[in-house]
């Protein structure tokens, strides 16, 4: 499914959506890659693009806005995806507590 039906989707018709979710057999590996990787750039790309346009200063020396926003970017991007996986376990752990069963 494209990423942006499914997204366009899940916002306008939830239910239905996420019936259509739970039919299908995904791994961690997989919606990491058909999802998370995509959707995280979208942040990333924001924040970069955001300190790019502002000098920053730091203890009285502006810091090379170029350094900076790539260091924005990457810190963005691993953090959306470390935040994924700990998502994932913290929700598969808490499924016991809500009549789900446990994935990962």
């Amino acid at each position: 499914m494209n990423i942006i039906e499914r997204i366009k989707n899940i916002l306008i018709n939830p239910k239905t959506e996420w019936d259509v979710i739970d039919q299908e057999e995904e791994t961690l590996n997989n919606i990491l890659v058909k999802y998370v990787l995509i959707v995280a750039l979208i942040p990333a790309i924001a924040a970069a693009i955001g300190y790019s346009n502002f000098s920053i200063e730091v203890m009285g020396q502006k810091i090379s806005t170029n350094v900076s926003s790539l260091s924005i970017f990457l810190k963005n991007y691993v953090t959306s995806i470390i935040s994924f996986y700990i998502c994932t376990y913290v929700v598969d752990a808490l499924a016991i507590n809500f009549n789900s069963e446990k994935k990962y």
